[in-house]
């Protein structure tokens, strides 16, 4: 073996043990080598208290049959726009880029999307608790009419039902 090896080695082995002398060590404290650590049970509940008293407050919470956890709103999205001419398009039902200042549309954060055929489009999506604003664009595939957009707050979607005419 050349030099270079031997220290390649002897390198690794030292990196390999240096660790487990650091994390390794002794009875703690500063001296007295032979000093006995004398263990304590628990405190037991008296004969006068009920077992259960060290449990947490929140295991005895009583909870009504009534309250859901789910944390989202179901929504319905209904597109009619067949009083208007040419209603083929595509709709996109999305979060603001900036939700202060609602001026465009998020198109790579939307929570639907779809096509809007016979002037007719209509889902049910979820939407979180955290949402306070959504914006939706109908793009028609007739290129000279302009979108559609239409801004919905949190209170306008509280009825289960979101509506673009």
């Amino acid at each position: 073996m050349n030099f270079y090896s031997k220290l390649l080695i002897n390198t690794r082995n030292l990196l390999i043990i240096m660790p487990l002398a650091a994390c390794g060590g002794g009875g703690g404290g500063g001296g007295g080598g032979g000093e006995a650590v004398a263990a304590t049970a628990p405190d037991t509940p008296s004969a006068g208290s009920p077992a259960g008293s060290a449990e947490p407050e929140t295991q005895r919470m009583a909870i009504d049959k009534s309250f859901s956890l789910v944390k989202t709103d179901t929504v319905s999205l209904s597109v009619d726009l067949s009083a208007r001419p040419h209603t083929e398009g595509y709709v996109s039902l999305c979060h603001w880029k900036d939700p202060v200042n609602p001026v465009a549309l998020n198109y790579e954060d939307c929570l639907t999307r779809g096509r809007v055929s016979g002037g007719y489009f209509e889902t049910d999506i979820s939407v979180p608790p955290h949402v306070t604003s959504l914006g939706a664009a109908v793009w028609f595939f007739d290129e000279s009419l302009r979108p559609l957009t239409v801004s919905f707050e949190r209170s306008e979607w509280q009825d289960g039902q979101l509506l673009i005419y």
